[in-house]
């Protein structure tokens, strides 16, 4: 009762935040708040239980510490993941395999976001460990492509506030920061944000988890087809340090120069499935190409009347080349980093029917990637669905 703090505390409204090894520990922290005893010693009693609603996990490891040698699952929690280009310390995105493994029931809404900021390194995401992720390295770390201090430490305040805003308050608009951070344009500093997000609303019919088939979606009953594909199978990508996601996607590539026909990917809807005319059709995409380019390409919509309206990626954005970084500086003979990295497009569909005044988004029956703007590329694509 004598405490500082006394009176002040909601425990019924909890988020945990953590930052390199405790950001995994805050993922490992919400599973354990759950069970009666520890999963590895039996004797080890829990009492926990709070009302955590939320996991922030900043340049997070992965799998230091695994629960019955497994992979910590987290359900029906609000999880935001942040990671920069220019972490020398944890390298590659390894918070995004922990943001695959939060799923949702639709007992309660909730959301997850990863979100991946060029420039930022590792240490600057407090205020003690400075420009400087590998002291053992320290006169050779390519410190010159590290963003400033005070501009990281704003890249921090506005997305772990609005999350926290979004998840503890219930202020829903703050969500959009993630679905696409540049609505928070006027407060974050200028630099490249991909951002990955998905919501306990989202109706996916795509994961590419369900089963072997190519041509099977996750939501029974549809159906997807490639052609003139240079590239076209499903697997986890691979991140630095050859790591793998914890998600399968479909990785599909096209060439101009070896097939003259327009290449696509095609996504017949399950019959039944329709979307509201108000929904947002969405998919994560992440750049593959060993060109450092970005690629544009067309999505075409078909409703049951045949009717087709099209609108291109780049309608929202094109997709980002990887995002690279050279560690140490030169002569030293080191190549750039560079690992995909997912980012969520989220196209209203009054927007395809703004193109064509007959075309009826509440009936769509296809969706096409048709790949006629950009030469050649290759890219994964994952959780294809709508959004209301």
């Amino acid at each position: 009762q004598d405490h500082i703090f006394s009176g002040m505390v909601d425990t019924d409204n909890i988020a945990l935040i953590g930052h390199s090894r405790g950001g995994e520990a805050a993922a490992l922290a919400a599973v354990l708040n759950k069970l009666p005893a520890h999963p590895d010693h039996a004797a080890l009693r829990f009492n926990f239980d709070y009302n955590i609603r939320a996991v922030i996990a900043i340049a997070p490891s992965d799998g230091q510490y695994r629960l019955r040698k497994r992979d910590t699952p987290l359900k029906d929690i609000n999880y935001l993941v942040l990671q920069g280009s220019a972490d020398s310390d944890v390298r590659s995105f390894e918070g995004s395999r922990q943001y695959d493994r939060v799923s949702f029931t639709g007992d309660r809404q909730s959301f997850k976001a990863a979100v991946y900021v060029h420039g930022a390194n590792h240490g600057q995401f407090n205020t003690e460990w400075g420009r400087v992720d590998l002291y053992a390295a320290a006169w050779f770390l390519n410190r010159g492509d590290i963003m400033p201090f005070h501009e990281q430490k704003t890249v921090a305040r506005v997305l772990i506030s609005g999350f926290l805003e979004a998840s503890l308050r219930g202020m829903e608009p703050y969500e959009a920061l993630f679905e696409n951070p540049l609505t928070g344009r006027n407060w974050l500093p200028p630099t490249v944000y991909l951002s990955h997000y998905q919501n306990s609303r989202d109706r996916l019919i795509a994961t590419f988890e369900e089963d072997f088939n190519l041509e099977t979606t996750t939501y029974a009953g549809g159906r997807l087809r490639g052609f003139n594909l240079t590239t076209w199978r499903e697997e986890a990508v691979t991140l630095g340090e050859g790591r793998l996601r914890d998600t399968v996607s479909a990785r599909i590539g096209w060439d101009e120069t070896q097939n003259k026909e327009t290449a696509s990917y095609n996504l017949q809807l399950p019959a039944g499935f329709y979307p509201e005319p108000g929904d947002k059709l969405t998919f994560a995409l992440a750049n593959a190409s060993k060109v450092r380019a970005s690629l544009d390409f067309t999505i075409e919509l078909t409703d049951r009347a045949g009717l087709q309206a099209r609108l291109p990626l780049s309608h929202i954005m094109p997709l980002q080349p990887a995002l690279p970084y050279r560690m140490f500086k030169p002569p030293l003979q080191v190549p750039f980093e560079v690992e995909p990295v997912f980012v969520t497009f989220a196209f209203p569909l009054t927007e395809f029917a703004a193109m064509h005044n007959a075309f009826d988004p509440g009936t769509i029956r296809e969706i096409r990637f048709v790949f006629d703007r950009s030469p050649r590329g290759e890219i994964f694509i994952d959780d294809i669905g709508f959004r209301s």
